[in-house]
């Protein structure tokens, strides 16, 4: 599509099986708070904070964004905890409907996608002082300047959505340590069948003409569906704690920055709406977010696909939730370090062009 490499754009990462440690040592970045955990995925942060509040208080309920995806439910409907949701949605930008008088054991916050604007540290705050346990959601934060308020009393991420990581989640306590510790194992059968995809993808993307796209795919889909049914009390495996040791956040950041720009000037005057309408120049995006009817939107996607680029939707409506219209129009334009601002304006071209002609 740009040179003579594969360069299909987006979709999951692949290994760069040309990275050496170095002194870009990314654990050290993750040392705020008091104790972390890293673990397997973003949903095994979420079940090991949830057994660290179970251990210490009773809890039955807990306020939670309406605007999410369904992994994140899971550990609290595993373990019976109602799930109440305060609307998340779209009114000339981003918006919260939040009953800050609400009587919750639990107020779940989330910052969405990177932006500095959708910060909740007043809801956190108020939340807090009406004796609410507070779990934020650091995953679109984790490379913002603020990246958590300092009045939540846990954080989860996962890090397999920035990083080229096979498994990577992280569970920080803010104040405290951790009461439990014991040390979890690798989940083996993931790691290997995860890798196995990751090197085969890498191969495609180097244009190894005997890779058959199918195989990889097929691959990542029966690691993801394992993920699913076996996410309890795993720990992050050790190739991709290795390689969070040869990772530059500074350079991370920088990219997705300049990325981010691009998509903005090159979009701004055409027939869409930015779920933010302005970029911070601080603001490191995990993607840029745009709304179009849900008709355009599908036409788009399928679009974008016939020119191998992947742009996922943020997310498929949970069935608890009820209907919110922003999984029916987002779709996210995708910013991240593996591409060249050359191929960022080239495959936004093909965006662009779209978007004029229908």
């Amino acid at each position: 599509m740009i040179n003579d490499e594969k360069r299909e754009i987006g979709s999951e990462f692949w290994l760069d099986t040309t990275r050496t440690l170095s002194e870009n040592n990314a654990l050290e970045y993750f040392t705020f708070g008091t104790d972390r955990r890293f673990l397997l995925s973003g949903r095994t942060a979420i079940d090991f904070v949830l057994d660290e509040i179970l251990a210490q208080d009773n809890v039955s309920n807990i306020y939670f964004p309406s605007y999410c995806c369904d992994s994140m439910l899971q550990p609290f409907i595993d373990k019976g905890i109602k799930v109440e949701f305060y609307d998340v949605f779209y009114d000339n930008g981003l918006q919260y409907k939040i009953d800050k008088t609400k009587k919750c054991d639990i107020f779940f916050a989330m910052n969405y996608f990177g932006y500095s604007i959708t910060n909740m540290g007043t809801y956190i705050d108020n939340f807090k002082k009406r004796g609410a346990i507070i779990i934020e959601d650091i995953t679109h934060s984790l490379l913002s300047e603020q990246i958590y308020c300092e009045n939540s009393d846990y954080l989860i991420a996962s890090l397999r959505k920035w990083f080229p990581v096979i498994t990577g989640g992280l569970a920080i306590n803010v104040k405290k340590s951790f009461l439990s510790k014991t040390k979890f194992d690798e989940h083996e059968k993931i790691k290997s069948i995860k890798k196995d995809a990751m090197l085969l993808k890498s191969q495609y993307m180097a244009n190894d003409k005997t890779i058959e796209k199918d195989k990889f795919l097929d691959k990542y889909k029966e690691a993801n569906q394992l993920l699913e049914k076996e996410y309890k009390k795993y720990s992050i495996d050790s190739d991709s704690y290795l390689t969070l040791q040869t990772i530059d956040i500074k350079d991370i950041k920088e990219k997705r920055r300049k990325n981010s720009k691009i998509i903005y000037d090159k979009l701004r005057n055409l027939n869409i709406d930015f779920l933010i309408s302005s970029l911070n120049e601080s603001d490191t995006l995990l993607f840029v977010p745009i709304l179009l009817e849900e008709e355009r939107r599908e036409k788009l996607r399928a679009y974008l696909i016939r020119h191998e680029i992947f742009c996922p939707s943020h997310w498929k409506k949970p069935n608890i939730v009820e209907n919110n219209e922003l999984y029916k129009s987002e779709i996210s334009l995708i910013c991240d370090q593996r591409y060249t601002e050359k191929e960022i304006e080239e495959y936004i071209d093909t965006v662009a062009k779209f978007l004029k002609e229908c």
